[in-house]
């Protein structure tokens, strides 16, 4: 960890949240093409290895789930948690006889 720490320190980029919070926006991109280039940044790339972008700008997330896939998601926890309560109400009936 002190490795990265003096990476980061070297680069000239921030070590705490607080002062990632007061860059401008110039320096948050500066530092997105840095991360980019060292390979650290778990953002979509294209073909070319270039970071995807929102039509907004934004770096986009490589496991962040749509609304469809929560709902997919939550709608397959619901039903194993649906044959899991089954299976145990199975053996408290049966065991009631």
């Amino acid at each position: 960890m002190l490795n990265i720490r003096d990476l980061l320190i070297r680069q000239r980029m921030p070590t705490n949240i607080s002062d990632v919070r007061n860059m401008k926006d110039s320096e948050l991109y500066d530092l997105l093409i840095r991360a980019s280039i060292t390979g650290i940044s778990p953002w979509k790339r294209d073909d070319n290895n270039k970071i995807k972008l929102t039509d907004f700008g934004y770096p986009i997330h490589p496991s962040l789930p749509t609304n469809i896939e929560s709902d997919v998601m939550t709608c397959i926890i619901c039903a194993l948690l649906i044959v899991i309560a089954t299976f145990h109400l199975i053996n408290i009936f049966s065991m009631s006889d």
